[in-house]
């Protein structure tokens, strides 16, 4: 067995959320209100577009071993460092900052597992938001918080120091929700919400945006429009309701994102936002067990219990592509549902890589045991986080009151877990 030489703090600034074999928090954000009656799903096209599609791997499987370096999950005094974590950046120091969207702050901690400090809190002041749904590094040292409900980028130094708003420009006549983001070096790619209200209906429009740091109006990359008559009763559906949540960025600029919950298709934008091609390959979903079907049905009602008469639909299959990975070298490391539900014994995780032309290279094993339906797996360079019990905190938090951030969790206290990807050489 052999560690990887590379340092284990290499940023993968494309990987815009944690393991998204749920994508339950990006959804709910996407549902403040919530509606299904008419969905369009477009995208921009500048012409001819390559489409690479795969059927079985160019070379044999590769594995890792997951060897735990340090876990943390409370503090010196016995209470939970945690309590719902959404997202995980690091610096080039390996400082690890740590949004936790239920305490409504970022949780900073060294890369030997020390805490250094918390940043943030709930309110309106300078260097406060009152939803903080994502974040995302904006060069070395500076932090951007997506504030979903202000509609703003709050940005402040690693200590905490605040350092003013960015405001994404939009048409006056529209509310825009910023859901996630991702900082490339003139601006922003945005996961937005819309919404317009006329006489007789809710008009909704999600698009993934790409807009310059004068946060001028951005290039739409893809969208999705939906509308619901006002007066009838609310209804969710998991496959419908999404915002672009699946989407990573590197660090020339180009943008990768898996629009479809169905389908195994990810769409690369070169870094002015031009559609260059389409990569995949051909893929089975993962149907889901009728266990597993009302564990997530439990999770939607109790968020929507505020909204008396909802009815909620889940799918009957996994969302085939679960997260987008960018490796140092350029290459992709894709997180599916079968990489998530169907491995055997001793396999945490398979990824499938995609070289940088688009071709499907091989299988990649992370070889180790975690909690496939509950737990977030983050994976950054030469290192993996893992957040025990996330998504049963998660769907604690969304059945909480909605108006307040809490100061405590309950007492499945989840943990953070830091491992380093080491190759097994005896392939």
């Amino acid at each position: 067995m052999k560690c990887l030489p590379l340092s284990w703090y290499e940023r993968l600034r494309g990987n815009r959320v944690l393991s998204l074999h749920l994508v339950l928090l990006p959804v709910v954000l996407a549902f403040t209100c919530p509606e299904a009656d008419t969905s369009q799903v477009g995208q921009v096209d500048d012409g001819h577009v390559d489409r690479i599609i795969s059927s079985d791997p160019l070379e044999p499987t590769v594995s890792y071993n997951l060897v735990e370096r340090w876990r943390a999950s409370v503090d010196a005094a016995g209470s939970p460092l945690f309590g719902s974590v959404t997202d995980v950046v690091t610096d080039s120091s390996g400082n690890l900052y740590i949004l936790d969207s239920q305490l409504q702050q970022v949780l900073v901690i060294s890369q030997d597992g020390r805490v250094l400090r918390r940043l943030g809190a709930y309110g309106e002041g300078p260097g406060e938001f009152l939803f903080a749904a994502d974040l995302t590094m904006v060069g070395d040292g500076l932090l951007g918080i997506v504030d979903a409900q202000k509609g703003t980028v709050v940005l402040m130094q690693s200590d905490g120091t605040p350092l003013g708003t960015w405001v994404p420009h939009w048409e006056p006549e529209s509310r825009l929700e910023p859901l996630m983001a991702s900082a490339i070096s003139d601006g922003f790619v945005i996961s937005c919400k819309t919404r317009e209200r006329t006489d007789e209906e809710m008009i909704y429009r999600y698009f993934l945006g790409l807009f310059n740091s004068e946060s001028s109006h951005p290039r739409i990359l893809l969208e999705r429009r939906s509308k619901r008559r006002l007066g009838r009763p609310l209804h969710f559906d998991e496959r419908e309701s999404e915002s672009f949540a699946v989407f990573a960025t590197s660090d020339v600029g180009e943008i990768y994102a898996a629009p479809e919950f169905a389908a195994y298709r990810i769409h690369v934008f070169g870094a002015g936002g031009k559609l260059e091609r389409i990569i995949g390959r051909e893929y089975e979903s993962v149907a889901r067990t009728q266990q597993r079907k009302a564990a997530i049905r439990e999770v939607w009602e109790a968020y929507f219990s505020q909204w008396r008469g909802t009815t909620v639909s889940v799918a009957s299959s996994e969302r085939d592509v679960q997260n987008i990975n960018i490796r140092p070298d350029g290459q992709l490391w894709i997180e599916t549902s079968q990489g998530w539900f169907r491995n055997p014994d001793g396999v945490a995780l398979t990824l499938d890589e995609f070289d940088c032309s688009g071709r499907f290279r091989r299988h990649v094993q992370l070889l180790g045991e975690i909690d496939a339906a509950n737990d977030f797996l983050l994976i950054r360079g030469s290192v993996a986080l893992r957040i025990t019990s996330g998504v049963e905190s998660l769907g604690g938090w969304l059945g909480s009151e909605p108006d307040e951030p809490q100061d405590s969790v309950g007492e499945d206290v989840p943990a953070l877990i830091l491992y380093d990807l080491c190759l097994v050489t005896d392939q």
